[in-house]
Formats: structure tokens, C-alpha cells, sequence
């Protein structure tokens, strides 16, 4: 402003006697003040001059936009600005220059990697004949900030009266921030008091990142500093850098579950929420976020009171554990929530036997033994007694979480229960089964889990059995494996083997479908049923996906170059299609290794499809628009609605070998194949029957016309070399005598 007051003496000067020019002088210097002051305390300020150049900024642009004079002086005003924003601000200035003032309501403005939506209004001055241009931006984050957290404080109270449940209603609390538009990411975490480490629970928002935070377990000492707040001044931090470096700002703050420590008032939990733009929180904002939290560790106070109150009144008198309808209201919330967990199922081995020897007294000691064993080992699981000699517990969270409960209950088999001075030794055997992978309903989800329990007693007992019959490792095998499995990719250990279709009409070989495998330095060749639920499990698959991508991609060229041609089909999971535009990352290979896109063929299962088919939709008609073809796998094992057949872009249906085994024998399942065939020729789309193993079952797909057979019949899966080998001396003449 010093130049204004310059050029204005200088003005005057001549013009009126020396003594009215002091006057006018200090009465202008007065103005020029307070202008000055009310603009600092309200908008920000910066002097152009002629060339549109910078020659001053006050010190609330420099603060706004974290810019120093010195960076700015000198340099073009309009090249501050991200490309996207410099027409926006040439067209005002041009404005201005023309009418003398111009304004901008409610723009964005990116400068220096800060955001800011402001009002820009200016004035063109002429002083001695020369123009210089004063802009005026206000801040109208406070507004913004303000309206947001006014959606914040309203969905909150929505939330408290909606959920009863404690994971759902931090998962529910981490959307409702990112919903605001004011945060871009959100992590919740339990601190572990005994262990000292805090342990993610869920995160939203950036899946990337959240993938990586959620791996993270980290020592209080990497804590130290906010533990110090949060827990002795029940404060809320803000930072640029608590978690990740992607965010400009951070804020943590405690929540509280008293009743889990008795008397103690430590935290039990943190919540991060995180935006990759600058917020500026005046103390004013801050309380706001702090009411918001307050209301939330009341109402988990409430939810938690109550279901200490359910618990009381359905206790079991001998062990102190909830009944069976405890239980299932358990599950019961769990799946309205949508939440993962695993129904583990436990009956003590040959209690009958104890009962008999030493009497019923001595089988109630070993039921309080068993019903104290587990309550110590997991602590925050539901357990309850809902059988004589049965137990059903309720293990929630990530696979890894659970196959860790599971080992340690494992642990029981390998001591001694005392009673009265004597040592027995008494066994367990478990069912397990998990939600929503194996069932979706709580009762066929409480059968399987009984089924399973019922064949690790018929195996003799004392051992795991899970619903799923792909599932093979003991779950003390599990981490070992995933670690392995990420070695896996350095080490160049996954390979494609290729199972041949053949087009039953012509009798050439049409296709292959690319299957992984894990050829592993330690076990050798593991089958795939061990490991792809763990690598989808572990977010892995999608690093491996991308080797199987460009593994296909460049067989396939490959395969074009000698005159192979064939087409090539890859699974794709539902982790791949959901974390990611899996479609365009297929387009741009298929782009870069100059495939033609009718070579590579998608197969996406039927039940996946079927739970996300509004949010793959924009996906598989993109794949289609490129000309690559998608297949449903699994077909006719899930519970669609067929409309989905006509709207969306599918070219084959792969008919399961569920029904393809039994075809000889069963008419039902051969009534099944024949329906799903005439329906695809009605909607003109392929069929492929896999599974196929014996010259009968080709026979009868043959007749009901089918278009493709894949199966041990033709060929097992094999290498890309034992491929061309097959191709170069395949003659259907050999399959059909």
C-alpha cells in the first residue's frame, strides 16, 4: 500500500499549499488503513501492474496459498494457476481492464497445490498515467466449511437413532465425513492397552491407500505424541501428516468404551479423517467436530449398556456365557450390517465318556474350563453355550483376523483340564463357515457350519472343518502362505497353464481358458483351490493380476504371430473389478502388445456379477465397445434374475459343472443344461459346457447343442508350449469313435 500512499503525495502535490497537502495526506494514509485493515480481516490482497505482473501480495494471500512474496514479485499474476484455471483468470482481467472493476462469485481457485473457493473482485487505478490493477479475494471456504459440517451434525443424529451396532456405526460415521465432500478419506483403529499397538479396524474413502493403512499395525511409540493428547487432554489433532502424506490435512481424535476398562478412562479407539485439500478449523470448527464426537461415544455408550443388559438375560447358569438366542441375534445383526465373520461351531469329543466315568459334575468342569479358554483367547468375540456339549462363536473381521482365532482355539487340543486335582485330557472339534463367502442367510450359513462340525467329528474328532471344501490348510498355515505368496512375485513362481475348448460344430480347437498356477520353490506345484482364496483375500491378486494380464497378452501375440489363432479367457475376480477400471487396464494391454481384442475373452462368475451389477455395467460395455468378449462362468449356480442377460453385453454363458457331472445319471441336471442352452440360442449367445470328462456326457451336450466343451475329456491343463503341440495335432476324428 506504501505505493498508493507514494503516488497519491505525489498527485496532490502543487495541486493544494503544502499545508492542506499534510492534511489530505494523513486523512488519505487514515483511509488507505483502514481499508487495508478491513480487507486483511476479511480478503486477501494482491497489486498487479501494468504487464499484469505481481508487485505486492498481503500476508493473508501468502498464507491462503502457503506463498511468499518473494516466490510471486515480479512473475506473471495469470501463470500462478494451474493450467485449468489461467483462461478464467485472463477473461477477469481482461474485464477488468476494459470496465475498470469486474467481479467472480463463488470460484475455485488452485494455486500452489492449495485450493480455495473464493469471490474475486478488482479495480483498475491510473496513477500517472500508469494502470494498476488491485484484486480482492474473500474467502468463502468459512461457508462452505461451515454447511458441510452443518450435513455433518444432521446425519450424525440420523446415524445414532438408525444403528445399534458398533462396527457398522463407525463404518457409517467414516462415510457420513467423506460424504460431506469436506474429507477424503477416514480410518478407524483399536487401541490394544496390553499389547501396546493400534490395530486398524476400517478404513474409507481411497481405496489404495486404505488397502495399505489397513495393513499397518503400529507401536505406540509411532503414537506417542497424539496418545499424549487424545488420552490426557481429550483433545482432536490436526496435522499434514499423522498417517499419510497424501493428505494436506489430518484430524484424530479419541473415542472412548469405558465399560470395556472398567473404571478406566483411557481411549480405546482412534478415528483419522483425512482431505487431500487444505482445511483451515478455527477453534470455533474444532468444537463442532468435538460435539459431533461426544454424541457418538454417547450413543455407542447406549448400544453398549443395552446389549450388556441383553446379555444378563440370557446368560447360561453353569458357564456365564449367552444362550443360543443371544447368539443367533447376533448374526442376525451381523448380516444386516453386512458385516464379515466367520460361525465357528465347537463340540467337546466324548464328554458322554467323561459324564460316564467321573460323573455329570466332573463334564460341567470341563465345560467352565472350555467356556474360560475361550473367553480369554478371544476376548472380543461373541461366544455362547448353545448346546449341551456345543459352543457357537462369532468371530468378525478380515480372513486373517479370523484364521489367527482359529488357531488359537486350535490350541486347546494341546493341553490339559484339571479337575479336582486330575488331569483329563478332552478334545474339540469345529465347524466353520463364513459370511458371506459360503452363505448369505443365517440359517444355511448355521447348517454348513453344522455339516461341517458333524464331518470333523465323523474324521474322529479333534480337528477343523470348513464349509468350504476348497479350504485346505490348517489356519496356522495361513500367514505363512500369504507371505509366501507375496514373495511369489519377485520370485517369478506364478505361471499360466491353458486348458483347451473346442468348438463342437467344426470340431477345431476355438479357445483355451488361461488358469494360474503357483509352481512354488518350497511346496512345489500348488493346487489352485489353496492359495487364489488368499491372494483375493490379501488384495494380492491384484498385483498378480496384472502379471496374468500381460502373461496372456503376450501369448496371445505370440500365438497370432505363428498363425495360432485362438482365443484366450481370464477370470477375472471381484476384488480386481471392484478396487479398480480392471476393463480399461484390459483395453490399454490389449492396446499396447497389438492384440487383436477379439483374441481375449473376460469370464466374470455369475453370483459376482449378479451382487454388483449396476457398478460393473459402465465396465463390461466398455470391454464390449473394444470388442472384447465377456463370458458369465459358473452359470446358473446363482440366483439372478435372467433380465440381466438381455441388457447387458455378454457373449457365452459357461454352463457349471455342477450340472455337467451328474448329466448321464440325473435328468434334473440334464433338464437344467437344456433349458440354459435353448435360452442362450434364443438371445443369440453362446454355451460352453465345462467339466466335461467322459464320452457319454459329450454326447448328450452334443445333442442338446451346445457350442463349446472344455474338460478332462479333450485335454488337461497344460503349458503354452504343450498347447501349440496340441493344436498342431489335434483331429476331433480321435475324440468322437
Amino acid at each position: 500500500m506504501e505505493i498508493i500512499k507514494k503516488e497519491f503525495a505525489k498527485k496532490i502535490e502543487g495541486l493544494v499549499p503544502k499545508e492542506t497537502q499534510k492534511q489530505l495526506q494523513l486523512i488519505a494514509d487514515d483511509m488507505i488503513n483502514k481499508c487495508v485493515s478491513f480487507y486483511t480481516e476479511r480478503e486477501a490482497l494482491v497489486i498487479l501492474d501494468e504487464k499484469r505482473d505481481v508487485i505486492e501480495i498481503d500476508g493473508i494471500f501468502s498464507q491462503w496459498f502457503d506463498i511468499s512474496k518473494a516466490e510471486v514479485e515480479g512473475g506473471s499474476f495469470v501463470e500462478l494457476f494451474d493450467l485449468v484455471y489461467k483462461s478464467v483468470i485472463e477473461d477477469f482481467l481482461d474485464a477488468l481492464y476494459h470496465k475498470g472493476y469486474a467481479s467472480l462469485k463463488g470460484i475455485y481457485l488452485n494455486l500452489h497445490n492449495h485450493r480455495l473457493f473464493a469471490d474475486l473482485k478488482g479495480e483498475v487505478i491510473e496513477i500517472d498515467g500508469k494502470k494498476y490493477y488491485l484484486l480482492f479475494l474473500k474467502n468463502k471456504e468459512f461457508d462452505t466449511v461451515n454447511f458441510k459440517l452443518n450435513e455433518i451434525e444432521r446425519a450424525t443424529a440420523n446415524l445414532i437413532l438408525r444403528v445399534k451396532i458398533f462396527e457398522p456405526l463407525i463404518k457409517e460415521l467414516l462415510k457420513i465425513f467423506i460424504h460431506s465432500g469436506l474429507f477424503d478419506f477416514g480410518w478407524a483403529a483399536q487401541v490394544d492397552l496390553k499389547r501396546k499397538k493400534i490395530i486398524p479396524l476400517v478404513v474409507e474413502g481411497d481405496s489404495h491407500i486404505g488397502q495399505e493403512l489397513m495393513k499397518q499395525i503400529y507401536d505406540f511409540t509411532a503414537f506417542k505424541s497424539i496418545l499424549d493428547v487424545v488420552i490426557h487432554k481429550e483433545d482432536v489433532i490436526t496435522s499434514e501428516d499423522l498417517l499419510s502424506k497424501d493428505f494436506k490435512s489430518q484430524i484424530i481424535f479419541p473415542l472412548k468404551r469405558k465399560w470395556e476398562f472398567d473404571k478406566s478412562e483411557q481411549v480405546a479407539y482412534l478415528v483419522l479423517i483425512a482431505s487431500k485439500q487444505k482445511i483451515f478449523l478455527d477453534e470455533e470448527k474444532r468444537n463442532r467436530l468435538r460435539e459431533v464426537m461426544y454424541k457418538i461415544n454417547m450413543a455407542i455408550s447406549e448400544i453398549m449398556l443395552q446389549q450388556k443388559a441383553d446379555l444378563l438375560l440370557s446368560t447360561d447358569p453353569l458357564t456365564a456365557l449367552p444362550t443360543r438366542d443371544f447368539f443367533f441375534k447376533e448374526i442376525d445383526s451381523n448380516i444386516e450390517y453386512e458385516q464379515h465373520f466367520a460361525i465357528v461351531l465347537i463340540d467337546v469329543d466324548k464328554l458322554r465318556k467323561v459324564n460316564d466315568v467321573m460323573g455329570f459334575w466332573a463334564g460341567d468342569e470341563v465345560l467352565k474350563h472350555l467356556a474360560h479358554f475361550l473367553t480369554k483367547k478371544l476376548p472380543d468375540a461373541i461366544i455362547a453355550r448353545i448346546g449341551t456339549d456345543e459352543f457357537g462363536i462369532v468371530i468378525k473381521g478380515e480372513k486373517k483376523e479370523i484364521y489367527h482365532a482359529l488357531d488359537m482355539l486350535e490350541k486347546f487340543n494341546e493341553q490339559y483340564v484339571k479337575v479336582h486335582g486330575k488331569k483329563l485330557y478332552v478334545s474339540i472339534s469345529m465347524g466353520v463357515a463364513f459370511y458371506p463367502e459360503d452363505r448369505r442367510k443365517k440359517e444355511s450359513l448355521f447348517l454348513l457350519a453344522e455339516k461341517a462340525l458333524k464331518e470333523a467329528k465323523r474324521k474322529g474328532g479333534k480337528q477343523i472343518e470348513f464349509a468350504n471344501k476348497n479350504i485346505t490348510f490348517l489356519p496356522k498355515d495361513y500367514l505363512d502362505l500369504e507371505r509366501e505368496l507375496k514373495e511369489a512375485v519377485s520370485k517369478k513362481e506364478y505361471l499360466l497353464y491353458y486348458q483347451p475348448i473346442i468348438d463342437i460344430h467344426n470340431g477345431t480347437v476355438w479357445g483355451a481358458e488361461a488358469l494360474l498356477r503357483w509352481n512354488s520353490k518350497k511346496r512345489g506345484l500348488v493346487p489352485p483351490n489353496v492359495f487364489i482364496s488368499i491372494l483375493e483375500e490379501s488384495g494380492l491378486i491384484n498385483e498378480v493380476g496384472e502379471l496374468i494380464l500381460d502373461d496372456i497378452c503376450t501369448t496371445a501375440k505370440e500365438f497370432e504371430d505363428q498363425e495360432l489363432r485362438i482365443a484366450f479367457s481370464m477370470n477375472l475376480s471381484v476384488t480386481q473389478l471392484l478396487n479398480r477400471n480392471m476393463a480399461r487396464e484390459i483395453i490399454e494391454s490389449v492396446k499396447r502388445y497389438k492384440v487383436k481384442s477379439r483374441q481375449l475373452i473376460v469370464e466374470i462368475t455369475e453370483s459376482v456379477l449378479m451382487e454388483n451389477v449396476d457398478r460393473l455395467k459402465s465396465q463390461l460395455e466398455d470391454l464390449d465397445r473394444n470388442g472384447i468378449q465377456i463370458e458369465i462362468d459358473d452359470f446358473g449356480t446363482g440366483y439372478s434374475s435372467l433380465s440381466y442377460l438381455k441388457h447387458l453385453p455378454i457373449t457365452n454363458l459357461k454352463i457349471d459343472m455342477e450340472f455337467i457331472r451328474s448329466i448321464p445319471s440325473d435328468e434334473e441336471d440334464r433338464a437344467i443344461a437344456e433349458a440354459i442352452i435353448s435360452m442362450a440360442k434364443a438371445l443369440k449367445k453362446g454355451t460352453i459346457a465345462e467339466g466335461v470328462e467322459q464320452k457319454e456326457q459329450l454326447d448328450i451336450l452334443t445333442d442338446l447343442g451346445v457350442d463349446y466343451i472344455q474338460g478332462y475329456y479333450f485335454a488337461k491343463p497344460m503349458p503354452k508350449e504343450e498347447l501349440k503341440q496340441f493344436l498342431d495335432r489335434f483331429d476331433m476324428k480321435n475324440y468322437i469313435v
